[in-house]
């Protein structure tokens, strides 16, 4: 048991007063017990001075005295706070009923007369010690409570003390601005990140400053909705934007309610982040989604002239009476079907590019050849426009480790583009001269140039200078990035300027430049055997389920001298080639019943299977889909739409080889 419970069972004190010693001496050996002291006086001015030192559970009182009778000292001893409630007991040898009335008005708790019975007043003051003991014991619980709600609240403020240095610690280390509001609002704390998150001035986040900050100085506004969004009970948060040296900032600022153990809100913990990449971010994929929806509407158009045109020229080729315009027919079907192919290829190239599945046939080469191939490529198309190509490329070779097809790409789009952008007539140079980094070919033109906006992005995917409804100049916007990629996977540069509308524009490509090629290094042309004469050519299996370009195919091949057999589904193939054993199979890919790869993959395993010369001829050609073919046995994988003469070259050749080594 603590000290403070022990203290109850202290011995507790009566005060005996009356002027006769033999009755004091009397009355002290009645009240003798364990627990229980008398205290004697002889007199009143005794008592009273006794009573300012102790307390007392009762008070024995004669109330005949000579000097001051019992009642005055009852009077007194009720005006003095510490034995104001302090029971009073009477003795008196002469009770009178008077004394009696005048004891009990003045707060005694009973009139005795004596001699007293020992065994009563040993009762009596019993009782009364035992009602002390309880007040004691009440005051001193009462104690121990406030004591320890003080150390409860001592407690509590240092936890807050810590709570709130750890918050002033973790606030100053926090990467995002930390902000502090008391219930009504105004901010009692902000951390050194919300000056430069909000762009805001030191001091002035206090009070509702913060509000002003947030808001362009409308801060009454903010308030409003903020004490809305608290009566509701509800998270607030807001963005906003500043200019900070000559960029805008975006950031985001939310606040939430602290509440105490009771659910009451004591105040608002908020943050304020800077969301200006993700606010790029999204501006980004706003512009990519509109450039994406224009690219899709450019595709569309860009599709449909030449199947306009293409189908106008069927028309005409069907249409009695024009028998004689059937060679025109076919020259613009033609046409169209090669720009198609074009606008195929470079969006082939692009998506191949963009997955890293580009692949780059290096071979050491003369740079001013590849130019001047460039150069010839677009001569024709530069001449109908009667625009002049101005070429100024170096005499002397120079050498580089690229690919020859790609590289003469980049510079075909450019002059290309050069010419697309220029009026009639117009002027285009050509040009290459050497640079200590390499090779720096130079395209400039006349034409309509470009805005800084414009010249910013022109090499971003289907980034084109007019999107107007007429699209005179047509295309997909891919050129310039394609020349991009390549240029760049070639370890090359590019860049563009112009003096802005109407000014023209210059391209201009740097390349890395290899050693020069020995003489005897350059490898010299192998020319064909002569005079062997090809043994005759057995039949071809064509399968395909487009059933229009598997009849234009068969006529082509029948022409060529080949036995055309052909089939419609991957079952009907296998049937027919148990039933010929064909020495060339045309296999498209996706076909019904049974696919290509499963029809190839089937005729290889049959016995004879490695006779035939399979050629894949499909709409499929990524990488992996050529790495496919190859793996379950093609020969060779051609990609829709094909160049008939090129086919036949190849089934001529490769027949023969196989032929000859007698598989």
């Amino acid at each position: 048991m603590s000290p403070a419970y022990t203290a109850v069972t202290d011995t507790i004190s009566i005060l005996v007063v009356d002027d006769t010693r033999r009755n004091l001496v009397t009355l002290a050996g009645m009240l003798e017990e364990p627990g229980l002291k008398v205290v004697s006086v002889g007199s009143a001015r005794q008592a009273m001075r006794r009573l300012l030192k102790e307390e007392f559970a009762a008070i024995l009182l004669d109330v005949h005295m000579p000097d001051m009778d019992g009642f005055e000292t009852a009077s007194l001893i009720r005006q003095r706070p510490l034995s104001q409630h302090t029971p009073i007991l009477f003795l008196t040898a002469n009770a009178v009923e008077t004394e009696l009335t005048k004891a009990y008005a003045l707060g005694a708790v009973d009139y005795m007369p004596t001699p007293v019975q020992p065994a009563v007043l040993k009762a009596k003051v019993a009782v009364f010690a035992d009602l002390h003991r309880k007040r004691l014991e009440v005051r001193r619980q009462a104690q121990l409570l406030r004591d320890a709600e003080a150390r409860l609240r001592h407690q509590a403020a240092h936890a807050l003390r810590e709570s709130e240095g750890r918050f002033q610690v973790l606030c100053t280390a926090a990467p995002v601005a930390i902000f502090q509001l008391d219930a009504g609002g105004r901010c009692v704390h902000a951390n050194p990140v919300w000056h430069a998150a909000t762009g805001g001035a030191p001091g002035t986040a206090s009070g509702f400053g913060w509000a002003d900050v947030v808001s362009d100085s409308h801060g009454d506004q903010t308030r409003a909705a903020w004490q809305a969004a608290v009566d509701k009970g509800e998270p607030w948060s807001c963005e906003f934007r500043y200019a900070s040296q000559g960029e805008t900032r975006w950031v985001h600022v939310r606040t939430s309610p602290i509440a105490s153990d009771t659910g009451r809100t004591i105040g608002h913990v908020g943050t304020a982040e800077d969301i200006t990449a993700r606010k790029v971010t999204e501006a980004r994929l706003l512009d990519a989604e509109r450039r994406k929806d224009e690219f899709l509407a450019m595709l569309a158009h860009e599709l449909r002239n030449p199947l306009a045109a293409i189908s106008s020229a069927v028309t005409v080729a069907r249409t009695p009476h024009l028998e004689r315009e059937h060679g025109w027919s076919i020259d613009v079907i033609g046409r169209h079907v090669r720009h198609l192919e074009r606008l195929i290829d470079d969006l082939m190239d692009v998506s191949r590019i963009t997955l890293g599945k580009i692949e780059m046939r290096r071979e050491r080469l003369d740079l001013v050849v590849v130019l001047a191939r460039a150069a010839d490529a677009v001569r024709a198309p530069m001449a109908e426009r009667h625009q002049q190509l101005d070429l100024a490329l170096p005499a002397a070779p120079l050498w580089a480790d690229a690919d020859p097809i790609r590289l003469e790409q980049v510079f075909v789009n450019l002059l290309g583009n050069a010419s697309k952008y220029s009026h009639d007539g117009g002027r285009i140079w050509f040009s290459a001269l050497l640079v200590p980094a390499g090779l720096e070919v130079h395209v400039r033109d006349e034409g309509i140039g470009l805005d800084q906006t414009m010249a910013e992005r022109v090499f971003d995917l289907f980034a084109q200078a007019q999107t107007g409804l007429d699209r005179a100049q047509g295309g997909l916007g891919v050129g310039l990035s394609l020349a991009q990629r390549l240029t760049e996977a070639h370890g090359g540069t590019i860049r563009v300027h112009s003096e802005g509308l109407g000014h023209g524009a210059e391209f201009v490509v740097t390349l890395p430049l290899a050693e020069p090629v020995a003489p005897d290094a350059i490898p010299l042309a192998v020319a064909a055997p002569t005079g062997a004469t090809p043994p005759a050519l057995r039949t071809v299996l064509l399968v395909d389920d487009n059933v229009d370009a598997t009849r234009a195919l068969a006529l082509l091949l029948s022409q060529a001298g080949f036995a055309v057999v052909t089939a419609d589904d991957g079952g009907e193939a296998l049937v027919r080639a148990s039933q010929m054993r064909p020495d060339i199979v045309l296999l498209d890919l996706g076909l019904p019943v049974v696919d290509g790869y499963r029809v190839a993959e089937t005729l290889r395993a049959q016995p004879g299977g490695e006779v035939p010369l399979v050629i894949a001829i499909s709409g499929y050609g990524q990488p992996e889909d050529r790495q496919r073919s190859q793996a379950v046995g093609f020969d060779h994988h051609l990609v829709k739409p094909i160049d008939c003469a090129a086919l036949i070259a190849l089934m001529r050749s490769d027949v023969r080889t196989h032929l000859a080594l007698g598989i």
